[in-house]
């Protein structure tokens, strides 16, 4: 079994400005490969970002979304992917079909898209919505949650509590 070497980045972000934040996570992923890095994973929300969008409206917040997998955004993650021969994890606002908005969090490779994860606690704004993670790799089921502090475990534990029995039944995940 070969080990595989994880690289952990995060970076300031510009906001409203996905471009230049990719060309910031193109450049890290680079320095990550040089370091012998097969996976590069960087920050939520980092194509996005997400300091600005509390007072959004949600039709302000829809054209910062984009559609995932199939957005411009995701599109570029791929060709970073393929570039550096590497896997590459980053965030950003997901807007689906029915126009709901998620933080979202993508997993490409040089082969494409890979999953998604929404997250479940969506502090930044109203308009977000929860979701889970469900992904059934290698005939092994995972469901997950992530990014919940204590209150927010204490006031919703029909969601841990839920989690758990999914891990003891190997049932589906609840999800859009």
């Amino acid at each position: 079994m070969r080990d595989i070497r994880v690289g952990v980045a995060q970076f300031e972000h510009r906001d409203r400005d996905p471009r230049a934040n990719l060309a910031k996570i193109r450049e890290l992923t680079h320095r990550a490969v040089e370091q012998g890095a097969d996976i590069v994973s960087f920050h939520e929300c980092c194509i996005s970002a997400y300091t600005f969008v509390q007072p959004l409206s949600h039709a302000e917040l829809l054209a910062v979304a984009e559609p995932v997998p199939d957005g411009p955004s995701v599109r570029q993650l791929i060709e970073i992917a393929k570039e550096f021969r590497v896997v590459v994890m980053a965030g950003l606002f997901e807007r689906d079909a029915r126009q709901r908005i998620y933080n979202c969090y993508v997993t490409v490779s040089p082969d494409g898209f890979l999953t998604k994860f929404r997250k479940l606690h969506t502090f930044v704004s109203s308009h977000a919505i929860d979701s889970w993670c469900f992904c059934n790799r290698s005939r092994a089921k995972r469901g997950g949650q992530a990014h919940f502090p204590g209150d927010y475990v204490r006031q919703r534990p029909d969601r841990t509590n839920h989690l758990s029995r999914i891990r003891r039944e190997n049932e589906p995940v609840p999800g859009p």
